[in-house]
């Protein structure tokens, strides 16, 4: 999705918010995020990136929480960037690959809208 966006291996760097996938397939625990995070905090200090492009609940809630923040509801802070003083950046919640089929057109968009929008919403992050 970001590639299609125009932001590649060169323009990116990959992470998670959680280092080890969790036993079977089920959603992260907050201990297991909690431990995570310090190790993200880091990486995100290091990297010095212009935005942090969360990809689903768990990495938008994650990010958020290093900050002191909560979102009401994920679907609501898809595309709607949240400035992280603290970490000197920008968060740009997306949909987790795993979820997009379900939930683009349930935004409102088709992909290619929604690729337009991802590239809009980061050019305008890298401008400020």
């Amino acid at each position: 999705m970001l590639a299609d966006a125009g932001y590649g291996h060169a323009d990116c760097f990959f992470s998670a918010a959680v280092r080890c996938h969790p036993e079977g397939n089920r959603d992260p625990t907050a201990a297991e995020l909690d431990n995570c995070r310090p190790l993200l905090r880091e990486e995100i200090e290091t990297v010095e990136p212009r935005a942090v492009v969360t990809t689903g609940k768990h990495a938008t809630e994650s990010v958020l929480a290093i900050e002191g923040e909560t979102i009401a509801g994920f679907l609501d802070a898809v595309l709607d960037p949240k400035r992280c003083p603290s970490l000197g950046v920008t968060v740009v919640p997306i949909l987790h690959p795993s979820y997009q089929e379900v939930w683009i057109s349930r935004l409102g968009y088709d992909r290619g809208d929604y690729v337009a929008e991802i590239r809009e919403t980061l050019g305008a992050v890298g401008e400020e």
